[in-house]
C-alpha cells in the first residue's frame, strides 16, 4: 500500500501508519519501517557493510561482537524507537534510533550506508523519528556529533535542531518537540 508518495512508514512489519507526507529520493522508492527485535539480523548485516565503522564517536563499533551487542541494546524493547530505510530491492540501507536517556527525552543516532548518502534519506529518517518521538510524548531529543561531521550537523539543523554545546571532540544539538 503506497500512501500518495514514495515512502510509507510502518509501525512494525504488519501495521501501516496513517497517511504521512513523504518525498522522493533520486526517484527511488524507499520504504521506512519501524524496526523491532525481529529485525536484529537485518541490522547486523547492514552494519557489516557499513563504512567507516567507528567514525561517529566510536559508533558503530568496529569489533563485530561489540557491534552485535550495540545492535541488541538498540533493539531493546521499551527504551528505543528504531526506524530503518529499505531500498527498492529490500535491503536495509539506513538506521535511525532514539535511545531514551531521561524523563521525556532521548538521544538520536543515525547511520546511512555510504552508497546512499547525500540523497536526503538521513533527513527523512530524522523527520520520521521526531514524529515517532512526539507520538511517544518525548519532549526533547538531542544528538552528539563529531565537530568535523558537517553533513550530519546539516541534517539535524534542517530538521529543527539547534546547537546546544561543545563537548570536544563533538558538538551537541537538541530540539524541543513542542516546536516541530
Amino acid at each position: 500500500m503506497v500512501v500518495n508518495s514514495s515512502f510509507i512508514v510502518v509501525q512494525d512489519a504488519d501495521v501501516l501508519e496513517p497517511e504521512l507526507e513523504s518525498s522522493t529520493i533520486d526517484t527511488e522508492a524507499f520504504q521506512i519501517l519501524r524496526l523491532t527485535q525481529k529485525h536484529r539480523n537485518i541490522l547486523v548485516e547492514m552494519y557489516r557493510g557499513f563504512e567507516p565503522l567507528g567514525s561517529a564517536m566510536g559508533l558503530p563499533p568496529t569489533n563485530e561482537e561489540r557491534r552485535v551487542d550495540w545492535i541488541d541494546r538498540a533493539c531493546a524493547p521499551g527504551q528505543q524507537i528504531n526506524l530503518g530505510a529499505f531500498s527498492p530491492a529490500g535491503d536495509l540501507v539506513a538506521h535511525c534510533f532514539l535511545a531514551v536517556s531521561g524523563i521525556h527525552e532521548a538521544e538520536l543516532a543515525i547511520f546511512v550506508r555510504q552508497e546512499y548518502r547525500r540523497r536526503g534519506l538521513g533527513s527523512d529518517l530524522v523527520k520520521r523519528a521526531l514524529e515517532c518521538a512526539a507520538r511517544e510524548n518525548l519532549q526533547r531529543v538531542w544528538a552528539v556529533v563529531g565537530v568535523e561531521d558537517l553533513l550530519v550537523q546539516r541534517v539535524l539543523t534542517s530538521n529543527g535542531f539547534r546547537f546546544s554545546q561543545y563537548a570536544l571532540p563533538a558538538v551537541e544539538f537538541d530540539i524541543t518537540l513542542s516546536k516541530i
